[in-house]
């Protein structure tokens, strides 16, 4: 009867023992998807902020264009004017 007892009691501590490691792998793994869960909102945020950049870089960049083309419409008319004795050629508006 003592020996029962006494693997009982083994068998009792051997199952709280794994319950307790099962538990602890559980909190390890919700953690861990915590963890991604966050890393994959901080991606998803820098994403949008590397968009939204990627747009402003974008409108500058034709804007510049722009301003590069009437600068020289503007120089092709200064020169023009040169070669004609500073008469004044209209030139279209730059897109």
């Amino acid at each position: 009867m003592a020996k029962l007892r006494g693997a009982r009691v083994i068998a009792t501590v051997g199952s709280a023992e794994k319950a307790a490691l099962v538990r602890s792998k559980d909190e390890t793994i919700l953690g861990l998807k915590r963890k991604l869960d966050e890393y994959a909102s901080h991606l998803d945020m820098e994403k949008h902020k590397a968009a939204d950049l990627q747009k402003r870089i974008d409108a500058q960049q034709e804007q510049l264009g722009r301003t590069v083309r009437a600068l020289r419409m503007a120089l092709m008319n200064l020169e023009s004017g040169d070669a004609t004795g500073g008469q004044i050629v209209s030139i279209k508006k730059a897109e």
